[in-house]
Order: structure tokens, then sequence, then C-alpha cells
């Protein structure tokens, strides 16, 4: 179903705001899916943290940073006569559409039921709450209530589509969005995943299947805390320099230590520290462990879909070090292509709106932008496979 809307598709622009754990993000996209320069607005939550070090989940707060960046977006276009086609939302995990997790201090009074970010927000703007399900996607609101109406004029007639899949919105913008290739991803969370132009799919276990729309579904190994290993590592120790050349001129397992990065479930692990170890020694570890959890998601996701052609890598910790790109290729076995799109999941949330206003055919419409493509060293294969045997043995040594 393709949406008709008063604007001209060719000149439509889109208004995406992209909701992580760091706060939210709007950004004005044009009809080539293309950021417009000078049209933006970010806020970061300033809520306590959780053990990981990000901000605790807190739908009211993040429902506050996005009516900020909202007005704020809106006083930008509309002081350049800009009329916006649609507005949409990526919400990526721990701010799922259905549901948000709680501490105890954050759940209602009497026990009463939960409100999600999607909520709180449609509730506020609407007057009525939207779930955010692929059932309503193709249902965007369109009357913002008078007191809203009447502030924000450069939003009238928009479509107001619920929130999408964050993570499939990532895949989406930095180019997975068909058999042929996989998204690999480090930030805001670890996963690798595809979208499919498949409404239901049957999945192997570990393998987590999502719908995403009325006709596609996301399909993904989600590696739980992952992502915040490496950064865990910079944080406590004094890191030198010259890392990402030492990366470079390293040997897989050089540092002599296995690393089980089960950090947030409070089985972390390093053994093989010695008086020799340094913080490189340990970040280099942290960054193969990373590496090998990609390996078994990667075998895990290719019993699920077809091989992929090759992966490609977006999120800044990664397109910052060549060097863990490289890894990451010499670990999966397959090429690994960077994304140089500097913010897939809001670009990927905006595709998929051009395409249900109209204003591109397809998904696949507008290419994504990429950079290197990092081959896999053979010489490596034997050396991630010893890695892999010693983290698992280690693991299971001593936690069963």
């Amino acid at each position: 179903m393709v949406l008709s809307t008063r604007s001209s598709t060719a000149d439509a622009f889109i208004v995406s705001l992209d909701v992580t754990s760091a706060g939210v993000h709007a950004l004005l996209f044009d009809a080539g899916a293309r950021p417009v320069e000078g049209y933006s607005a970010q806020l970061v939550c300033r809520g306590p943290a959780t053990p990981r070090g990000v901000p605790e989940p807190n739908p009211q707060e993040w429902t506050d940073l996005a009516m900020d960046c909202l007005d704020e977006l809106q006083r930008q276009v509309h002081a350049s006569s800009l009329h916006v086609t649609a507005v949409v939302f990526s919400v990526h995990e721990g701010f799922a559409p259905t549901s948000e997790p709680r501490s105890p201090a954050q759940e209602p009074a009497g026990g009463g039921p939960r409100v999600s970010f999607s909520g709180l927000l449609f509730g506020k703007l609407f007057g009525r709450e939207r779930r955010g399900s692929p059932e309503e996607t193709d249902r965007p609101e369109r009357e913002l209530v008078p007191e809203f109406g009447g502030m924000w004029p450069a939003y009238q007639g928009a479509a107001w589509f619920p929130p999408l899949d964050g993570g499939a919105c990532e895949a989406i913008g930095a180019g997975s969005i068909a058999l042929g290739r996989f998204s690999l991803s480090v930030d805001p969370v670890a996963a690798l995943r595809t979208v499919l132009e498949a409404r239901h799919l049957a999945a192997p276990a570990g393998i987590v299947t999502r719908p995403f729309d009325q006709r596609r579904t996301v399909v993904s190994v989600d590696l739980d805390t992952l992502e915040a290993v490496p950064a865990w590592t910079r944080r406590v120790l004094a890191m030198p320099k010259d890392t990402e050349a030492r990366l470079e001129a390293s040997l897989p397992g050089g540092h002599g230590l296995t690393l089980v990065p089960r950090f947030g479930e409070g089985r972390g692990t390093i053994r093989g520290l010695d008086f020799s170890t340094d913080p490189f020694d340990v970040f280099h570890a942290a960054l193969e462990s990373v590496a090998l959890g990609f390996r078994e998601a990667y075998s895990s996701l290719c019993r699920a879909v077809v091989a992929p052609v090759d992966v490609v890598a977006s999120g800044a910790p990664l397109l910052r070090s060549p060097s863990w790109i490289q890894m990451m290729a010499d670990a999966l076995g397959r090429p690994v292509t960077a994304s140089t799109e500097p913010y897939p999941a809001a670009r990927g949330a905006a595709l998929w709106a051009l395409e249900r206003v109209g204003a591109i055919e397809h998904l696949s419409a507008l290419p994504a932008s990429t950079g290197a493509t990092f081959a896999p060293r053979a010489d490596r294969e034997a050396d991630y496979d010893r890695l892999l045997g010693e983290q698992r043995a280690l693991y299971a040594r001593l936690f069963g």
C-alpha cells in the first residue's frame, strides 16, 4: 500500500528520529534519503546509568527528549519554508514499540499497566496511543491535537508513522535489504541482521525473527552487551596512542589471553594475565572476543537464511578502526564492507517512509553509501578456529 500526500514526492522531506540508549537524534532527509545539512536536533539522556554504563530506559524522559527535538527541527524547517511529508521513528532495543524494561522505581503506582515510549508520544501528539506493531505501519496519523497543530505548521498534513524496529532500520539504512548481504553492527547494540521480503519465516533456535512491516521480516542474532566490552577496556585502562597501528601489526591471539565477553551476565573472564600483559593486550583480546561472537552469530544466521555474498559493517566504533573491520572479515571468512552512512538507522527509517509515500518504488532504489571492502585473509582462518575453541573450552570449564 502506497499512501498519497499533498506534497510532491520529488521534493519530499522526511523527519526521522533515532531513539537509542544515548538519547534522541532528529534529522531531516530529502527525497534521495540524504541528510539535509543544517537541519538536526539531538539531546542525550541524563538519567541513572545501568551497569553497562548506558542510561536506564525511561519512556517518559525519552518522550520529552523526542518532543523537544521535534520542536527544534520544526523551527528550523519552518524558517526555511520547507514542508515535511512524513515523520518516522527508529526505536532500538530497550525502547521497543510495545514495551520498555523498567526498574522497580519506574513501575506505575498501584501496579498499573506499563506505558511505552510510543504510547506516551502518540498519546501526547494525537490523543491516542499507537503501539507500533507491524499491522499498524500502513495507518499513519495526520491530525495533531490542536495544541501542537498550531505550534508546528511545518508538520501540518504530514504522515506520522508508528515507531519502527531500530535494528531493522539500521540494517536497511546500511544496505542490507535482501538476500546476499548481512548487516553487522556494534552500535548501539551488537547484532548481525538481514531484512527479508517475507512476512513469516521459521528460524532455528538462537535466531530472532520479527515482523518489520506488512511484507518484511528482520532476521537477527543479537549479541547482548557484547558491544560494551571494548568500551569497558578503554574506560578502565590507559590505552596507548598508537592503538590502531599496533592492531594492524598484531597477529590473532598474539596477546596470549583468552577473554570470555559475558560481562553482562557477571561471567566476564580473562585468562592468561601475567606481568608482561599491558592495556593494549587486553584491548586486543576484547576486540577479538567480539569478532569471535560474530563468527558464531554468522554461522547461526547462515543456517536460517542463504549465506551472504558479503557483510556490511556500521557503527562508529567499527568505522573508526579499519583493523577491527579486518578482524571481523578474518573471523567470519567473508568480505566485510564499511558503510559510510553516518546515520544508518535514521536513514533506514527515512527510506521506508519514502517508500510508503510513493517517492521510491522500493527500499533498494537508493543504495547505501559504502567505503572499503575488507577481504578475509585465508592464513588467519586456523587462528580464529583455535581462539574460538579456547574460548568455548574456558567457558565450559568455568560455567558448565
